[in-house]
């Protein structure tokens, strides 16, 4: 595991930290397991378990951690929100070098 705790800052050397479905040896994904998501330009990890199970019509779910620093429930909730409505797809095994704004998803506002 990379991380100690949840965090990351979404390049390629330091993604962020993701929960996939299922629960400890019997993940939907290897903990280290990168993904590459272009609709946030953030590197992330499998690094946790227990996300929701995949929607419908969808391969996957992963459950991004966005930090939350100087925001209350409501911004945090929205900012999730807004990434989960976009069905963002993920490249699987991703070169390094992809197009990254670093930093956690959300520190005083949304950054995606």
């Amino acid at each position: 595991m990379l991380h100690e705790e949840a965090g990351g800052q979404g390049t390629f050397q330091d993604p962020i930290t993701v929960a996939v479905p299922g629960h400890q040896g019997a993940m939907d994904w290897t903990p280290g397991t990168k993904f590459y998501l272009p609709t946030v330009k953030r590197y992330v990890i499998v690094e946790d378990s227990g996300a929701t199970r995949a929607p419908a019509g969808t391969d996957t779910h992963l459950d991004m951690w966005i930090g939350g620093q100087n925001g209350s429930r409501a911004a945090t909730d929205a900012c999730e929100s807004d990434i989960t409505s976009r069905r963002a797809p993920a490249l699987l095994n991703p070169p390094p070098g992809l197009d990254v704004i670093a930093g956690p998803i959300y520190d005083d506002g949304c950054h995606i």
